[in-house]
């Protein structure tokens, strides 16, 4: 019993925590919650297991009306892809964007709600981290502007599940 519960008992402890904090969160999203952070504060090697769940709770939202939401289908012809040196499924692909960006527009102008803290974290991280590959020497002021505009992106982001 000894050499298995040397073997085995970390990592056994660690998934029955796991899987406590993953029912936890479970029981707290079918409130109205969101899990927005689990973190184990104690017993990660013995005694009793306690977690911190940071749980952001959404509001019902107001019905929209959406006749109200003006949205413009562009098209293009063969001689528009072949000016501007696009295929076909490319332009689609661009059309298809332009036109979900006018919706998500249109939702984020009608609604406000609460976003979850550590998924902004994350949105921004990823976006930061490509746009520093690609800045190069900027100025601290322009950097600080860069990071505040990537940090409204990935609110957006995080809000509407881009």
């Amino acid at each position: 019993m000894a050499v298995l519960e040397k073997r085995y008992g970390a990592r056994a402890r660690k998934e029955a925590s796991n899987r406590l904090a993953a029912e936890a969160a479970s029981r707290a999203t079918q409130k109205g919650g969101v899990a927005s952070a689990v973190e184990l504060t104690g017993g990660a090697e013995a005694g009793d297991v306690e977690f911190l769940l940071r749980v952001t709770y959404l509001p019902d939202l107001p019905e929209l009306d959406f006749s109200q939401v003006t949205l413009e289908r562009l098209t293009v012809t063969d001689e528009n892809l072949q000016a501007a040196n696009l295929e076909r499924d490319k332009a689609a692909a661009l059309l298809r964007a332009h036109l979900k960006r006018q919706a998500l527009d249109a939702l984020d102008s009608a609604y406000s709600f609460p976003l979850i803290p550590a998924a902004v974290e994350r949105e921004f991280a990823g976006l930061w981290k490509t746009a520093e590959a690609q800045l190069g020497m900027v100025d601290a002021r322009e950097r600080d502007a860069l990071a505040s505009e990537f940090r409204e992106i990935a609110e957006r982001r995080c809000g509407w599940g881009w």
